[in-house]
């Protein structure tokens, strides 16, 4: 009968290392989905400052260094 307690027990140990398991790994995803949208917030402020940039008109230039 002590091994109807025992396979309990390891029952129990099972499910709270699942439940353990399912809350860390929803953190862990909360994390990386934050991450994901701050890159992307950043993606677009990368965007609006090379949208930013003037180019220089095209200058011709020498070998001598003369233009």
């Amino acid at each position: 009968m002590i091994w109807v307690y025992v396979f309990l027990g390891i029952g129990l140990a099972g499910l709270v290392t699942a439940i353990s398991y399912a809350v860390w790994l929803a953190h862990k995803a909360s994390d990386l989905y934050s991450e994901v949208r701050m890159l992307g917030r950043r993606a677009e402020e990368a965007g609006e400052l090379l949208a930013r940039i003037e180019l220089p008109a095209e200058r011709t230039t020498t070998l001598d260094g003369a233009s």
